[in-house]
């Protein structure tokens, strides 16, 4: 999406600037907005926690939980 702006603005540069961006964006419906949100978020919030889950697994804060499957070493 980024390749395809940035040679977008350098074929049209009048048509893609930003203000056009930020009116077609703001014509979304808000569903919309909100789903990119989300699909745009939804990566970097699972590597969060997995990495707090990992970090948590190196201070040994899971040794209490060994009886459970999940957390077999």
């Amino acid at each position: 999406m980024l390749y395809g702006f940035s040679i977008a603005y350098l074929v049209a540069p009048g048509t893609f600037d930003s203000a056009h961006v930020v009116e077609f964006v703001a014509g979304l419906p808000e569903v919309v907005k909100y789903a990119g949100k989300a699909i745009l978020a939804a990566p970097f919030a699972f590597h969060s926690i997995n990495g707090l889950r990992h970090l948590g697994w190196d201070m040994g804060k899971c040794e209490l939980f060994l009886q459970f499957e999940f957390c077999v070493r």
